[in-house]
């Protein structure tokens, strides 16, 4: 699964014709959604440092970004 991504980012950085530049920042931002619902942080955080990378006067991302601190906050402070 993974690999696929590598291939969509490679496809949306490097200027290729299949998709419109904001395709990869959106992808990212689901991306670091779907990791955060599925409590993987660690990826979470990557795909949305990746987002904020790419566009970083995207509020939604800031906002995804806060959600993943919040679910690492009650993951540390679990009994």
């Amino acid at each position: 699964m993974s690999e696929h991504f590598v291939n969509i980012d490679s496809n949306c950085v490097s200027g290729g014709d299949l998709e419109p530049p904001t395709a990869i920042l959106w992808v990212y931002h689901f991306l670091a959604q779907h990791f955060d619902y599925l409590r993987d942080t660690k990826k979470a955080m990557e795909y949305i440092d990746k987002a904020l990378e790419h566009t970083p006067t995207l509020i939604e991302a800031y906002m995804v970004k806060a959600r993943i601190y919040k679910v690492m906050k009650t993951e540390m402070h679990k009994p």
